[in-house]
């Protein structure tokens, strides 16, 4: 017992110290997995620091299905010890949704909201922000407004102003993408870059890496919807370099996705393939099926514009079978892949 929490904060002092902990992590798994195993109080508790203090390594690393195993043991260790277990369940539903598990987050997110109500106001607005964020995703935007403006009062208090800037990119996206893409009003554009702009100055202000990448990423999806390329691609350069700078795998393969379409759209098939090819597989890697499925949608054009149709059927079969496993094959997301993709097809022809 003593040399488990000798072994703990050894670890968090070369945690703090180099920032990895890649080669000490088999002995990690060890030492948390016997103390998951102990029916004592002290080693539950020991147990708890250990996914307190670690499991946020985990994330980073996108060790996801690794990391639903902690929470799964670290909620039984709350039951046992008599911890509130929200903080827990709000990391255990941010895994389940990397994972693709958006009913099963969803559950999670609204138990930790339930739990952390009057008893943890940090962990009640962050979950309730996490919901609204799954609710976008999900498709059902009036709800995911009105979540997200719970989030925004209760982070307002707080004074979250990392997490503020999320609620304002969100907000931003929904105006970008709402409704059909050929028959976006101008209005809705100019809404989004009211709200990104926000986030970019804030961001500047703060000298926060993450609000500016997040700002620049979605800036330059407005520029793209409305056909300037070339400032999309300044934008989506600044964006890749800073996710690529704090490791964010996540945005990066998006930025990635991203450059990979504005390559496409300036007919440059032969520099849009490497760069979604890139994007898929930080996808696969992270088990984002929804990235992964979009990245192969877009690959399958570009393979379509170099004249290589058998590699580019594969991935749209692919691309498809991909949104049917997950669920998210609506007949207007279909009709949308096809027509990209044919509306190639028939150019290339010409």
């Amino acid at each position: 017992m003593q040399a488990a929490k000798q072994r703990l904060q050894v670890l968090i002092s070369s945690l703090e110290r180099e920032g990895t902990l890649d080669e000490e992590l088999a002995n990690v798994r060890l030492s948390r997995a016997w103390l998951a195993e102990q029916g004592g109080e002290e080693e539950h508790r020991l147990h708890l620091a250990y996914v307190d203090a670690l499991a946020p390594y985990l994330s980073r690393r996108n060790r996801y299905a690794e990391l639903l195993q902690w929470c799964q043991d670290g909620l039984h260790s709350c039951e046992l010890v008599h911890r509130n277990a929200a903080s827990l369940l709000l990391l255990k539903g941010k895994a389940l949704n990397t994972l693709g598990r958006w009913t099963e987050a969803r559950i999670s997110y609204e138990e930790a909201i339930h739990l952390s109500k009057g008893q943890d106001r940090q962990t009640h607005a962050r979950a309730v922000l996490a919901l609204g964020q799954l609710r976008f995703n999900q498709g059902t935007y009036s709800l995911a407004l009105e979540t997200l403006t719970e989030a925004e009062h209760l982070l307002t208090a707080l004074a979250e102003q990392e997490l503020l800037a999320e609620v304002s990119a969100e907000r931003a996206n929904y105006f970008l993408n709402r409704g059909d893409l050929v028959y976006r009003k101008k209005k809705e554009y100019e809404r989004a870059r009211h709200y990104l702009q926000q986030l970019l100055a804030g961001g500047e202000a703060r000298r926060d890496s993450n609000a500016i990448a997040t700002a620049s990423h979605h800036l330059a999806w407005v520029a793209f919807e409305q056909g300037d390329c070339e400032t999309a691609r300044n934008l989506c350069g600044k964006a890749l370099a800073l996710y690529e700078e704090y490791g964010d795998w996540r945005g990066l393969s998006d930025a990635l996705e991203q450059l990979g379409r504005i390559a496409s759209a300036e007919r440059r098939p032969q520099e849009a393939v490497p760069a979604l090819q890139q994007s898929l597989l930080l996808r696969q890697q992270l088990q984002n099926k929804q990235g992964a499925a979009s990245s192969m949608s877009h690959l399958a054009v570009a393979y379509a514009s170099l004249g290589r149709l058998l590699i580019a059927l594969g991935y749209l079969g692919r691309c498809l079978l991909a949104y049917r496993r997950i669920g998210m094959l609506s007949r207007q997301r279909m009709n949308t892949i096809l027509q990209r993709f044919f509306q190639q097809v028939g150019r290339r022809g010409k």
